[in-house]
């Protein structure tokens, strides 16, 4: 995904999924590369609400995280309702989230 190679970045994600057992890495992964590319845009909302129905192993991205991309997603599909309350969902998990405080900022102005 560095590298912008989104389709190269998806397939290996995928292929890799039904090894992860209940460790959802790789579902918040192609919630991020959705996030990230602009492709895929439901299937990286799906794959976000996956990710949080299990709490995440120490060291992964947290749910703040997670629904911080979800805002990402939802911007990117034109909802600016529904990527406000992600980013406020955000908050609730961690107020200092600076990603999502600018993200909310910035959907604010515009």
């Amino acid at each position: 995904a560095q590298m912008n190679q989104f389709d190269k970045a998806r397939e290996i994600l995928l292929a890799g999924l039904p090894f992860a057992g209940e460790d959802r890495g790789l579902h918040y992964q192609l919630g991020r590369l959705a996030a990230l590319s602009g492709a895929e845009l439901e299937a990286g909302l799906n794959y976000l609400r996956a990710y949080l129905e299990v709490e995440p192993l120490p060291g992964s991205p947290t749910w703040a995280d997670a629904f911080w991309r979800m805002g990402n997603i939802h911007e990117k599909l034109g909802d600016k309702e529904a990527a406000a309350a992600s980013y406020k969902k955000s908050l609730e998990f961690n107020p200092d989230h600076k990603n999502a405080k600018d993200s909310l900022v910035k959907l604010e102005k515009n």
